[in-house]
């Protein structure tokens, strides 16, 4: 289906039908960006989700496995924060 076609030599005309079209295209751009707003907020809360997950899972393992090394905890701290 898709939107109906703006044509650059309408927009001096001002002709209601324009103004129509017109209306579908912001119509639609609003949609989109709504779209885009909460595609971006749903992923940073994945990935501060797993972030978080994994963070949980991996330091007591890093702390027990390599307790005379504190450099390895400290870099997978700052790495994935």
């Amino acid at each position: 289906m898709g939107l109906p076609t703006l044509e650059f030599s309408d927009c001096y005309l001002d002709s209601p039908d324009f103004r129509e079209r017109l209306k579908y295209h912001e119509f639609e751009l609003d949609r989109t960006n709504k779209f885009i707003k909460e595609l971006i907020k749903d992923g940073n809360m994945l990935i501060g989700a797993l972030r978080s997950k994994v963070f949980v899972v991996r330091a007591p393992l890093l702390a027990t496995r390599n307790k005379s090394s504190g450099e390895k905890f400290f870099f997978f701290f700052f790495f994935f924060y």
